[in-house]
């Protein structure tokens, strides 16, 4: 069968379709992709499309709910993970799909152990148990707050939100309140601890102090209307209490400790809400161990085996959710005793979904009435749904307010950029605030360097694809828009210490654009009129990818297939290309191959600097050893949101931390 890949405007055929025919099975990583390719009236009909994995369809929201209402398509496959975010959404909007569901009630009727054993059948095994024996318990923990005291402060801020009134000092006690409440009613450790990393540097200014901020809060209360002054002392004051409370001592802390402290006899992920979180529970040692995976809910794996989760609060994220997960068969949640009513709710909610996929598949009748209350578990009194939903609106609502707040005026920055001139703009489409209250603006092609603790990687992330909680790394220096490697890569050069082969590699993945450019200009062509031409040469490239291909900001090292290179070189006439074009691909394969491997090396260089670890190490190592603790700086993203539409903004204010001046 023969078969391509397709990104946006791409395609590469995979081995076996020599004459290049249209494929008969059409892959691409993004839904949006996947529609173009139905509605292309040319080559063959799709008459099928199969969706596979909870992200593609994560990230194809928008585009999905059209393909799966086209009549022109003979079957729709979806597959995603139970605990997928959008799976209940799916559902909703699917009602007359025919649904298989791995519930528990389905596998207790329907697994049986494997007949062979090998590492395939093992790991399904483990899935099954985990879902079949899988086990929730609350430890419920005395907090410093009640539950009205807690709602009370949401309603006042909400309340603040709708006051007719606007203002930066009405948006900046907005989002502090907000967040050192979510501080402190998730925090894992006593309060000091963060306040002397912060004031030592050991957080390298990721997190502001939380005792300075709230006394930025007084300064701000000042300012906010008299008719809510009662309301801001009294949010304040129960936020002066909760530091005092957790200043030196964390109830959820000492629990962590103790389940920690009494011997890891297994895997262990703890869930937080926060990346940081990590940095300050290490600086006591209960998780240095090889054993122990701390992670946020928003970048959890659920391929990974677990024995025991635990989640250090009613948290939840796009990739974690205690009562859908499957990751482990035990998972221990620690809750202050205001956060139970939550618990319970989602608990019921979570309860509703699965007794609603045992009808959809016949395991149970539909005159079985939804579950009101978690059979053989307590209700906490007075949990009226009606006041959880109100509160959980009301929350979503201020998160929504306070993503805006974050998105910030962009026209202010627009205003920045000179009408006239020849001042070099580019696209903003998303906007970002790091912990620290740093802010930044992502453009439409740039990649971003994602640090993974956990498995020690960095990789680089498509814009679309960050999540609250990634930790970033940035060069330290004046020019952030520089790249990391670029920037690795580039000392390495110039000190000698790669090969003269690589040295070329490095020239000559840089002379094809240059002579493409230089085509360009001279002819006054396109980027639309050089993809007519290539393609007129055999190389069928859309005008998206040619403007890729020469974007400093998308950092393309070359064409993946030599044929291309071919093809430039006789488009442009360069004497040195169309002498040896199979070179430029040769050095293009070698420059992504060293510059992977210094991506790999700078992940192994800041997991040893975070865990103070000094390594032996070679030439190459000790370089990017030596440019991490000169340049690399990580910021974690608090927030990220896309634009309704791409503005134009000055090359120097793009993909870089801005401070509070700067934005």
């Amino acid at each position: 069968m023969t078969t391509s890949y397709f990104t946006d405007g791409e395609e590469y055929p995979y081995a076996g379709n020599p004459g290049k025919n249209d494929p008969v099975l059409k892959i691409t990583g993004k839904i949006s992709t996947a529609r173009e390719l139905i509605l292309d009236k040319s080559g063959n009909k799709a008459v099928g499309l199969l969706v596979l994995g909870s992200e593609s369809i994560a990230k194809g929201r928008s585009e999905l709910p059209d393909l799966l209402n086209r009549k022109s398509l003979q079957y729709i496959y979806l597959s995603a993970n139970i605990d997928s975010e959008n799976a209940e959404e799916i559902l909703s909007e699917c009602e007359d799909a025919s649904i298989f569901a791995c519930t528990k009630e389905f596998l207790l009727s329907n697994a049986l152990p494997p007949k062979k054993m090998n590492r395939h059948t093992v790991a399904l095994n483990k899935q099954v148990t985990n879902i079949v024996n899988k086990k929730i318990e609350s430890v419920v923990i005395p907090g410093d707050c009640s539950w009205e005291e807690y709602r009370a402060v949401k309603e006042s801020l909400h309340l603040l939100k709708k006051y007719d009134w606007s203002g930066e000092e009405k948006d900046l006690f907005i989002i502090n309140a907000y967040s050192l409440l979510n501080l402190f009613t998730t925090a894992v450790f006593p309060i000091k601890m963060i306040e002397e990393m912060t004031n030592g540097g050991m957080l390298d200014g990721r997190v502001a102090s939380p005792r300075q901020r709230i006394d930025e809060l007084w300064k701000l209360a000042d300012k906010l209307p008299t008719s809510f002054t009662n309301r801001a002392i009294d949010i304040i004051g129960l936020l002066e209490r909760l530091y005092t409370k957790n200043e030196s001592e964390c109830r959820k802390y000492s629990e962590l400790k103790k389940r920690l402290s009494a011997g890891v006899d297994g895997q262990i992920a703890v869930i937080v809400p926060k990346a940081y979180y990590e940095d300050v529970l290490a600086a006591d040692g209960i998780l240095r161990s090889e054993k122990v995976t701390v992670v946020t809910a928003n970048r959890f794996d659920n391929s990974i085996d677990y024995d025991e989760i635990i989640v250090v609060g009613e948290i939840s994220g796009k990739r974690f959710d205690t009562f859908r997960c499957r990751a482990a068969s035990v998972i221990t949640v620690l809750l202050y005793d205001f956060e139970l009513r939550l618990f319970r709710h989602r608990e019921k909610e979570a309860d509703r979904f699965e007794q609603d996929l045992n009808k959809k598949t016949g395991l149970i009748s539909e005159d079985v009435q939804p579950l009101d209350v978690c059979p053989g578990k307590s209700n906490v009194e007075s949990d009226n749904d009606a006041e959880i939903l109100k509160f959980k609106t009301m929350t979503s609502d201020l998160d929504c307010y306070i993503e805006k707040i974050v998105a910030f005026d962009i026209g202010n920055l627009v205003g920045q950029v000179p009408t006239t001139g020849t001042a070099a703009t580019a696209d903003v489409v998303a906007v970002g605030t790091f912990t620290n209250g740093e802010r930044i603006l992502f453009s439409k092609y740039y990649k971003a360097f994602v640090f993974d603790k956990s498995k020690g990687t960095v990789t680089e992330t498509d814009v679309e694809e960050l999540e609250s909680g990634d930790m970033l790394v940035f060069t330290r220096r004046d020019d952030f828009t520089r790249n990391m490697v670029d920037n690795v890569f580039d000392n390495l050069l110039s000190s000698g210490l790669l090969n003269e082969s690589v040295k070329e590699a490095a020239f000559k993945s840089a002379y094809w654009k240059l002579a493409l450019r230089e085509y360009m200009d001279k002819h006054g062509c396109s980027y639309r009129e050089i993809s007519r031409r290539l393609s007129a040469l055999g190389c069928k490239r859309h005008e998206v990818t040619i403007r890729t291909w020469l974007s400093d900001d998308y950092r393309i090292i070359g064409p993946l297939d030599e044929e291309a290179f071919v093809q430039i070189a006789e488009l442009t006439a360069d004497p040195d290309m169309k002498r040896d074009p199979k070179s430029f691909y040769e050095a293009c394969r070698i420059t992504r191959h060293e510059r992977k491997k210094i991506l790999s090396l700078i992940g192994r260089a800041i997991i040893d600097k975070l865990r103070g670890h000094l390594s032996e190490r070679d030439g190459l190592l000790e370089a990017v050893y030596d440019n991490i603790d000169k340049l690399a700086v990580m910021l974690e993203l608090e927030t990220v949101a896309e634009l309704n539409e791409p503005v134009a903004v000055s090359v120097n204010m793009i993909n870089k931390p801005l401070t509070s001046q700067e934005g």
